[in-house]
């Protein structure tokens, strides 16, 4: 794979890109703004992002983190499955994805692909542009697509899924730019209709698949190097993913949420190979619901989970200092998640404020900011307000 082209021309395929704000919505402490990209811009794919850790949690340096591409050895773990996955038979839809990754240099990055390439639209001195096009000649159509930033933004990571079902990987360093990653030549073959799913914490970064009915986890150690794969548990097949982590008390907790055969959504919970009990409730949403998770940590985790019901509301279940779980609830969001939209959530300054992403139609993006006490307004306007009127064309 070549090195991805950050170039700000774009080719026929690409058409012109153009960002500018539509319809800005307000309800008590809810900011809606959406995002229109205009030329051709169709958005595709499955994207969960797992929750962006504060980097006063993290220990990593941005070494570390380039050391993810220099190894080759594999340490631990099951054996790395060479074989095809057995697909199951899945009447699931096309969604368009959107992903989203905080960044020290501008904030907030959002993704999404455009034939092959992923499209970067990052949030620069008050203004949205399109930031990057970032090459995946073998991206598959309507690939599921997982980003995460790590530490303090010095690097960012997308995961996608090519045409054959492989996981590949792109990267992003201040000091080399857009490099192929290592687990691109792994060539870990997931199923068809494989989610993705992405986390990381000072040891680790984590990557969630599917193969067959199987949630899986790919896991790279900082220390001594490698990815290696596990399996975790029974899901159903072509459930969407998410997941979040954060430094606990002792070790780092790792929260991944998935849908049974059943369709209630479930949550797997663990320290290192530890599974834990999290006494998660039984709650029934429609099956291949989009979903995405954030946390944080204070004396205690906080834990919000994002899924959609059968009318197009957002529904959120969040869990309070390690307490117990709370009641669903619906956020009051004026502009409804089409069922072929996917959703993505950012927190920032410990949950003060929360971003939610999600795709209105293949050219029109929307966000959703509200504060962590719903009857107070946050104190910040959306990030949207100010969208630049063009971007790099």
């Amino acid at each position: 794979m070549s090195t991805p082209n950050t170039d700000s021309d774009t080719d026929s395929e690409n058409g012109d890109i153009s960002v500018e704000v539509h319809d800005i919505k307000q309800q008590g402490s809810f900011k809606e703004a959406i995002l229109i990209a205009g030329g051709v811009m169709n958005v595709h794919g499955g994207v969960y992002f797992g929750g962006n850790r504060d980097a006063k949690n993290s220990g990593s340096s941005e070494n570390d983190l380039l050391a993810v591409h220099s190894h080759s050895t594999n340490f631990g773990g099951e054996v790395w499955p060479e074989d095809e996955p057995e697909d199951e038979v899945v009447d699931k839809e096309s969604t368009r994805s959107i992903a989203a990754a905080y960044c020290a240099t501008s904030n907030y990055k959002i993704y999404f692909q455009v034939g092959s390439f992923i499209h970067e639209a990052g949030y620069i001195k008050g203004n949205w542009s399109i930031t990057a096009h970032i090459s995946a000649p073998s991206a598959k159509e309507d690939t599921p697509i997982a980003a995460i930033s790590c530490p303090r933004g010095s690097t960012i990571h997308i995961f996608y899924i090519t045409s054959e079902n492989f996981i590949h990987e792109v990267y992003w360093s201040a000091s080399k730019g857009w490099s192929t990653g290592s687990l691109t030549s792994k060539t870990l073959k997931v199923s068809s209709y494989s989610s993705l799913s992405a986390t990381w914490s000072a040891q680790a970064l984590k990557v969630y698949c599917q193969r067959g009915s199987m949630l899986c986890e790919l896991e790279y150690q900082f220390y001594p190097g490698d990815w290696t794969f596990r399996t975790l548990t029974d899901a159903l097949p072509g459930t969407a993913i998410a997941c979040t982590s954060y430094a606990g008390d002792d070790e780092t907790v790792y929260h991944v949420y998935y849908q049974d055969e059943d369709h209630m959504l479930r949550e797997y919970v663990y320290e290192f190979e530890d599974e834990l009990d999290y006494d998660f409730p039984n709650i029934e949403a429609p099956p291949y619901t989009p979903l995405t998770a954030i946390s944080w940590y204070i004396d205690g985790a906080y834990i919000r989970l994002y899924f959609v019901d059968n009318d197009g509301g957002i529904q959120e279940l969040y869990n309070e200092a390690d307490e117990k779980w709370n009641e669903v609830h619906t956020l009051p969001s004026v502009q409804k998640v089409e069922k072929s939209s996917q959703l993505a959530a950012l927190e920032q300054n410990d949950g003060r404020l929360i971003n939610l992403y999600h795709s209105l139609s293949e050219e029109r993006l929307a966000q959703l900011s509200f504060s962590k006490s719903h009857d107070e307004d946050p104190g910040v306007r959306s990030i949207l307000n100010e969208a630049s009127s063009a971007a790099p064309n």
